[in-house]
């Protein structure tokens, strides 16, 4: 793909890179919504632009809710890397990443454009390996209430089913999936993205997946074939594999690390820069530096943090960060002055029965609150080498985020010492508000606002009751300090109450 984008982009550049994360509105045009890390360069007196994405929804294009950008009779596009028409591009539907490029009708403050390219991928294409926990090459696909599902329910999958999935690649190779699609005809491609796990001269493996090299050269890879790099495999389909069993179809294997594209030949500049992806290393004590995918990003004391604070800054959580590159640097990092939380996050702090087996892959907190973990969830209540012994009634942190269906995904899991019913708290998005009544939820939590500690606003002021109300819609962030909970029905009182930003 680098090569392609190469063969695009001219010297003299100035380039800015965006995360586009656009949502449907009516109107008339032939347009589609995409969202992912977006280069955009100065081409002559004109802009222009790169970028990946997701296809999130059809209409006129709106990226983060003030950039638009249009398809007219000369965008190209392809999906794949082969040309396809935009009707082809609308039939294969929502959650597709792709990567745009704009014309120079691109506004200075890149509000507005015109697609010129749209490159739209999959990065998985293949047999279902597992259904508990579903799996494409043994590598988890994690579906929320958000992933766009086709032909589909997600749980109507067998082994051996034909699927491409398009996603967010997390730790352990594991996929927070945007779109899955069931193929009845099956695939003329497989393709399997990841992070090597081990190579060999004959054998590489993704995770568990082993996959037989054969007589293949692989492309774009400057420091060769190692563990931790980023790789493409495409393989013919092979109707005798079997989960478990090495793959021996190679067509080709190219490095694809995930990074700020940034073009060899542009002049060496301080940059504006802006990208998107899974928190993969995280530098403690404190938080300074931190890779996004294959990106490192600076974190300075004057980075701001929208959606979430430091400490939610963990392996595993999907985020924005907006900054500057130095491109005469060789590693090029992003110099944060801005991080923006991409999901909405979580956090619960409650007691937690914890069985002697430690936790199953979805168990309840709070009587009502359903907790689901995978192969990426930091747990360190089941890792018995720590010490956290699992068995008992337990104080647990939880950290992660919340789907459109209201269920809990972890990225953390803690143990914090005794039970506490008087310190709990849980941060989350507020559903059911009720001046009237003085109460509200939180993620199914009942909460008696009357009894509040204390309540304040976005900037950390002390505001009343009255006020906190007309401030918050379904949806606004809360976070609860320092509550009491109880059961019959679960409630948290006496808490500090804020609203986040």
């Amino acid at each position: 793909m680098k090569k392609i984008f190469a063969s695009i982009l001219r010297s003299n550049l100035t380039l800015l890179s965006l995360v586009l994360f656009l949502t449907a509105c009516g109107g008339s045009g032939s347009n589609a919504g995409f969202s992912g890390n977006t280069a955009i360069s100065r081409i002559g007196s004109g802009l222009g632009g790169t970028g990946t994405g997701e296809i999130t929804a059809f209409g006129s294009i709106f990226i983060n809710g003030t950039r638009k950008f249009e398809l007219n009779n000369d965008t190209q596009i392809f999906l794949d890397d082969v040309p396809i028409s935009e009707t082809e591009l609308r039939q294969q539907g929502l959650g597709l990443f792709v990567h745009i490029y704009v014309a120079t009708d691109v506004s200075d403050d890149i509000t507005t454009g015109t697609a010129l390219r749209v490159f739209a991928r999959t990065q998985f294409k293949g047999s279902v390996t597992s259904t508990t926990p579903l799996q494409i090459f043994d590598q988890t696909i994690e579906i929320t209430g958000d992933t766009v599902l086709v032909n589909t329910t997600g749980q109507d999958l067998s082994v051996g089913d034909m699927i491409e999935v398009s996603g967010y690649l997390g730790a352990n190779n594991t996929i927070q999936a945007t779109r899955v699609a069931y193929k009845a005809n099956g695939v003329s491609t497989w393709r399997l993205t990841g992070t090597l796990s081990s190579v060999t001269a004959t054998q590489l493996s993704i995770g568990s997946q082993v996959v037989n090299l054969g007589n293949i050269t692989p492309k774009e890879c400057s420091n060769g074939l190692q563990a931790g790099v980023r790789v493409e495999i495409t393989l013919t389909p092979d109707r005798t594999f079997r989960a478990g069993e090495p793959l021996t179809t190679v067509t080709g294997i190219e490095c694809d690390e995930d990074t700020l594209y940034i073009p060899d030949d542009i002049p060496a500049s301080i940059l504006p820069a802006n990208f998107e992806g899974i928190v993969s290393t995280v530098n403690t004590s404190p938080i300074t530096r931190i890779m996004v995918s294959d990106q490192p990003i600076i974190i300075t004391p004057t980075t701001t943090f929208i959606g979430g604070t430091v400490a939610d800054i963990i392996v595993g959580v999907r985020l924005e960060a907006e900054g500057t590159v130095d491109t005469s640097t060789s590693t090029r990092e992003i110099m944060a002055n801005k991080i923006r939380f991409r999901q909405s996050r979580v956090r619960i702090e409650a007691p937690l029965n914890v069985p002697i087996g430690g936790l199953a892959a979805t168990f309840d907190i709070m009587d009502v609150i359903s907790v689901t973990t995978n192969s990426s969830t930091r747990n360190e209540i089941n890792n018995t080498n720590n010490g956290l012994q699992p068995n008992g009634l337990k104080q647990v942190e939880i950290r992660g985020f919340v789907d459109k269906t209201g269920r809990v995904f972890a990225e953390r899991i803690r143990n914090r010492g005794n039970a506490d019913s008087n310190d709990t708290r849980l941060r989350g998005p507020l559903a059911n508000p009720s001046n009237a009544a003085s109460r509200f939820s939180i993620l199914g939590i009942t909460i008696d606002a009357s009894s509040a500690q204390s309540i304040k606003n976005k900037e950390g002021n002390n505001i009343s009751l009255d006020q906190f109300f007309s401030q918050v819609t379904t949806g606004t962030v809360i976070q609860v300090n320092n509550g009491t909970f109880s059961s019959n029905p679960p409630t948290i009182r006496n808490g500090e109450i804020e609203i986040e930003n």
